[in-house]
């Protein structure tokens, strides 16, 4: 999780939690923004359950003001079960460096719209994001009845 707040510096300190179905505490990540240096506004969370079962992410406002936004990111693959599809852009395709390009596939029936799959801007600073966005869903002499993704990938026999 990250916020709106000086980077290196953070003053405003947010708890993240791993709660289970009883509210318990499974992990949690206490980094304290107090700005000193050396201070990031992010809390960062490693479990692997040891069974199935419904988990919760608590965000706690320990101290300073209150951040203008939050991110919240899976790094595991599986999805967060309430999304947003603007400010979905994480890192890298966030950077404010002039080289850094963000990626998007669009349906090429409706080439207007993003794929809900493809991270959306803006960014926290407002630019519009993605930078290039390629067809998805194409017919090609080599892949009858399309294929999808940005680029397709050679079929197996």
């Amino acid at each position: 999780m990250r916020w709106g707040d000086t980077w290196g510096a953070a003053t405003d300190d947010i708890d993240l939690w791993l709660t289970d179905v009883n509210s318990d505490l499974v992990v949690g990540s206490f980094n304290e923004q107090s700005g000193l240096n050396g201070r990031d506004p992010v809390e960062f969370l490693t479990y692997t359950a040891a069974s199935t079962g419904w988990y919760f992410l608590r965000m706690e406002h320990f101290a300073g003001g209150t951040p203008s936004w939050v991110q919240v990111m899976s790094l595991s693959g599986r999805a967060l079960q309430t999304a947003t599809a603007n400010r979905s852009i994480r890192s890298p395709g966030d950077s404010s460096n002039v080289g850094m390009l963000a990626v998007g596939a669009s349906n090429w029936a409706t080439p207007t719209a993003i794929e809900s799959f493809s991270s959306q801007g803006p960014t926290i600073d407002g630019r519009v994001k993605p930078d290039i966005v390629g067809a998805d869903g194409g017919d090609a002499v080599s892949y009858p009845g399309g294929f999808f993704g940005t680029s397709p990938r050679p079929r197996r026999t």
